[in-house]
């Protein structure tokens, strides 16, 4: 509010302009641009609290002496005139009193002294409303705003009129002419005869015909059109099936809002559940309203709890360069929502008005997945708990989800809040179950199997082949291969991965759990077959110490400029010694950098800001770069929200007793099939039971024998891969090593995917990294050690994954004079 101040000052005093432009960027970030020297910006402050302590004093003699608490007073415009004026010293600084004194009072009610009309004031109204004295009382009618109506549907044609000007302009300037003559001359509705034959639906809209037809016609579907085109304070339920176009949805429902119904982009903000999730949704809504939506708060939970805090990744850093634990951002956030906490200058109750700055419409992303801080995160925001009286403190609120692939319980996601979520925010539900992504065998088998739970609330709503598709071939069939054994299993997958790659696009190769996926790996390998195993979390290395990241940060904290873009970033980056495209990580920060530059449009950001986005995107990373020409070998759990033209499952899927353990297992399992599109081969075990391929049936089903193979060989199948992490690393070893120097020259020539060797000390217990030539670089910890020191001899091979930056002063002891400020070590 002292911002705010400042950038009116100067009304009546120094000029029309304030002392200072404040411009809004982005939620708790703004520009500041000096208009006056700071001399005389001081100066006008100085007037304006001058000229707002008479005011005060003047209002303040109206209050009965030796009394407290709120008061009722009235004062006119002279007595404070008249007050002005006894001061000779101030009056003669004034040229412009009413607006000197609008200004004094303004700024008093800012800064909570006064409050004028319990804030509802407003000294240059654009529309005056003045109830007749016979009309006190009675209900209101649609009839009696039928001339705002007017006013609103004459905005909207005046639209329509500039923008078929401009579009008669371009091909002929006369009859873009013709146009405006018969605007000034025309009845209106002659002039629609004339240049809007046939489109008188399309001039009550705030919009295009084009506009409109990318945004609303071309969705084709009632129920997608029905959720987009709903009124704008509508509470809405829609319950998604697999690849029913749910981000589309969304993108389409924040263009309408935009575009159609001219919400502000301020007032709208996007939840989604994970990162790529906000990147795809961000571009999406972009494409549909181009500038409008600029301004649209499109975050993860985390991302939107900080910013509503005030709080930053970068400023989250613990003595070891590590992340604090993160999960405590959204109950604070909740907290200062509901009032429950103190911010200085600001008031308990109107505290998660000032945070939500604005915001009139959120819009969530997969709402079966929320746990209960983002659950009670989301009530504080929607304002769920407020009383009638509150009404209009409350958001309008669209969740997109779908119960059938609740699969996260194990870390707290709760199904109930998708199930109240009707009751809690009076919502209509609409169901959205044409699917656009799969075949139709795809999808009767995956109709099959989850229609065995009973516990859902898409029952009686299957879901079924788009519209558009229905007349054509129901596509491949979906395959059950009985396999022998886990071994020949990997045989089979390797021979069905050749030929899917043959038929082109993406593959994926899916399990229950990431053991299963290492037999895959290895024969995959023994072709050549590139693949890529998905990630099951961070872990505990933190992203940002990697050699080539770090660097970025580095060379972005040195940068002296102002501000920079993500196209001089990437520039900078590329200039890195330690830059190489096919680096893994060099791949991963010029992706972050590619989202960077989309989502500010590639226009300036301080240094401060993109070190920010760096670190906030490295912790919410989800999931690799991936190309169609890699095999992801992912858990299901790990691949929601991916699609691949081809899918196979592995057979190993216990039954488990309970009935909600077995619905749960059948909802992995459901979304394990519905990320296919073209094909799916479902996998089983001839000694091992698979209870979701057990229950498929029917003409789109076929079932066979995988035959038997010979190779890859069973020892080549028998490979396993370990990903050493800090825990396993004596990370220090290469700072006190007693040739610590020619260690760290030997590091610096590793690279990503550099050949290592494990082998055992001379006290039998320690177990050392050599590079090629025999030197000894680095060691395993105490615990590592014994882990591998009598498998040695199995090693087939190690690797390089990722060399880490370390600093003296993340040590948990204090580091004596033999430690250099910093180094490197590798991780295997």
């Amino acid at each position: 509010s002292l911002l705010n101040s400042l950038s009116l000052d100067g009304q009546g005093l120094a000029g029309n302009r304030g002392s200072i432009e404040l411009k809004y960027q982005e939620k708790n970030h703004y520009r500041v641009k000096l208009q006056r020297a700071w001399g005389d910006l001081q100066e006008t402050a100085e007037k304006r609290q001058a000229v707002a302590r008479i005011v005060l004093d003047t209002i303040a003699r109206k209050i009965p002496s030796a009394s407290s608490g709120e008061h009722l007073v009235k004062f006119s415009e002279s007595e404070l005139l008249e007050a002005l004026h006894a001061d000779m010293f101030i009056a003669a600084q004034i040229r412009d009193f009413s607006a000197v004194i609008e200004r004094a009072l303004l700024f008093l009610h800012e800064q909570k002294a006064i409050i004028l009309q319990q804030g509802l004031a407003v000294f240059r109204s654009a529309m005056t409303i003045t109830i007749l004295p016979g009309a006190k009382g009675r209900r209101f009618t649609n009839g009696d705003y039928s001339s705002l109506k007017e006013h609103y549907l004459e905005r909207n044609f005046q639209i329509h009129v500039m923008n078929r000007y401009a579009d008669l302009g371009l091909q002929k300037i006369k009859s873009a002419l013709t146009l405006v003559a018969a605007y000034f001359t025309m009845s209106k509705t002659e002039f629609v005869k004339m240049f809007f034959a046939g489109e008188q639906d399309m001039l009550d809209r705030a919009t295009s015909a084009e506009s409109y037809q990318e945004i609303v016609d071309q969705l084709n579907n009632g129920v997608q059109i029905a959720v987009v085109s709903a009124r704008p304070h509508s509470n809405m339920l829609v319950l998604a099936g697999p690849g029913s176009g749910k981000t589309r949805v969304i993108a389409h429902r924040c263009a309408f809002l935009l575009r159609v119904e001219r919400i502000r982009a301020s007032e709208i903000l996007v939840v989604c559940f994970n990162r790529a999730a906000a990147v795809s949704l961000r571009q999406r809504i972009r494409d549909l309203a181009g500038k409008d939506a600029a301004r649209v708060t499109v975050q993860t939970y985390h991302g939107l709890a900080m910013r509503l805090i005030g709080a930053s990744f970068s400023a989250h850093l613990d003595d070891k360069g590590e992340m604090l634990d993160l999960e405590s951002m959204i109950p604070a956030a909740t907290r200062m929502l509901r009032g429950e906490c103190d911010i200085p200058g600001v008031e308990r109750d109107e505290m998660r008005e000032r945070l939500l700055a604005g915001y009139r419409h959120i819009l969530i992303d997969e709402y079966q997945d929320i746990d209960q801080p983002q659950y009670d995160m989301v009530s504080a925001i929607a304002g769920r708990a407020l009383d009638s009286e509150n009404e209009d403190a409350k958001l309008s609120i669209l969740a997109v989800g779908d119960d059938d692939q609740n699969v996260y319980t194990f870390r707290g996601a709760n199904i109930q809040f998708i199930r109240q979520f009707e009751q809690d925010y009076n919502a209509r539900t609409h169901y959205l179950v044409e699917n656009y992504r799969s075949t139709a065998n795809i999808i009767n088998a995956a109709n099959q199997l989850i229609e065995l739970n009973s516990d859902r609330m898409k029952t009686g709503h299957p879901i079924q082949i788009n519209a558009a598709r229905r007349s054509e071939p129901c596509g491949d069939p979906v395959r059950i291969v009985a396999c022998p054994d886990p071994l020949q299993q990997a045989r089979f997958v390797l021979n069905e991965v050749k030929e899917c790659r043959n038929a082109g696009g993406g593959i994926a190769v899916f399990s229950r759990t990431k053991s299963e996926l290492h037999a895959i790996r290895a024969a995959l390998e023994t072709a050549a077959i590139p693949s890529i195993m998905a990630s099951q979390g961070r872990g505990n290395t933190p992203l940002h110490r990697m050699r080539e990241i770090n660097a970025l940060i580095d060379c972005t904290r040195q940068l002296q400029q102002s501000t920079v873009t993500a196209t001089r970033l990437q520039n900078e980056f590329q200039g890195l010694e330690c830059y190489a495209e096919a680096n893994p990580w060099c791949r991963l920060m010029d992706g972050i950098l590619r989202e960077w530059e989309d989502e500010t449009n590639n226009s300036g950001r301080t240094p401060c800001e993109a070190i920010d986005y760096l670190y906030e995107a490295l912790h919410e990373r989800q999931s690799e770069q991936l190309s169609d020409d890699e095999v992801y070998l992912s858990t299901v759990h790990a691949a929601k929200g991916l699609e691949f033209e081809h899918v196979i499952m592995l057979g190993r899927w216990d039954k488990h007793g309970s009935v909600l353990q077995q619905e749960e297992e059948r909802r992995l399992y459901y979304v394990g099939m519905t990320r296919a599109r073209r094909t799916l081969t479902l996998c089983q075990l001839d000694h091992a039971t698979n209870p979701h391929t057990d229950v498929l049936a029917g003409s789109g089903i076929v079932r066979s024998k995988a035959g038997m193979l010979n190779e890859p060989s069973d020892q080549d199948l028998r490979l396993h891969y370990a990903m050493l992490d800090l825990s396993c690393i004596w990370i220090s070893y290469p700072a006190t090593a007693p040739n610590a120097r020619f260690v760290q020259q030997e590091i610096a020539r590793l690279t990503q995917g550099s050949c290592l060797h494990l082998e055992r000390g001379g006290n039998n217990n320690r177990v050392f990294i050599t590079d090629k030539g025999g030197h000894k670089i680095g060691a395993l910890s105490n615990a590592a050690s014994l882990e591998w020191k009598d498998r040695l001899r199995l090693i087939k091979e190690v690797r390089v994954h990722a060399i880490m930056n370390w600093r003296r002063d993340f040590l948990d002891h204090t580091p004596g004079d033999e430690y250099p400020k910093e180094w490197e070590v590798p991780l295997l």
